[in-house]
């Protein structure tokens, strides 16, 4: 897993989209994220660098910001321990009606 952080000097959100779309495209992106604030694309999964940068030139220009691995938050080793209620006894069913015999 790796994790690209991109400076994008886009003009509006039109491109904006049009770069998500198509970095959305490329395989291997598990995740895309983007600040709009500081106009920064955040890309996590198996994908080139190059193919990445090369995809988002033509559409506007890109400065790469950090390009790194990218480890997963660990989740909790322990185990909430959920108690479920005893299970109850089933009685047994009878049928209300009688069959009728089947030669």
């Amino acid at each position: 897993m790796k994790k690209i952080v991109l400076k994008l000097d886009y003009s509006n959100d039109k491109m904006k989209q049009k770069g998500m779309k198509k970095i959305s495209g490329i395989s291997g992106v598990d995740s895309i994220a983007v600040d709009s604030n500081n106009k920064k694309m955040t890309i996590i999964g198996d994908v080139d660098l190059v193919v990445v940068v090369d995809q988002l030139r033509k559409l506007c220009p890109v400065d790469v910001i950090s390009f790194g691995s990218f480890k997963e938050p660990e989740k909790n080793s322990v185990k909430e321990q959920i108690q479920l209620p005893a299970p109850q006894q089933l009685l047994p069913w009878h049928y209300s009606y009688d069959y009728y015999p089947v030669y």
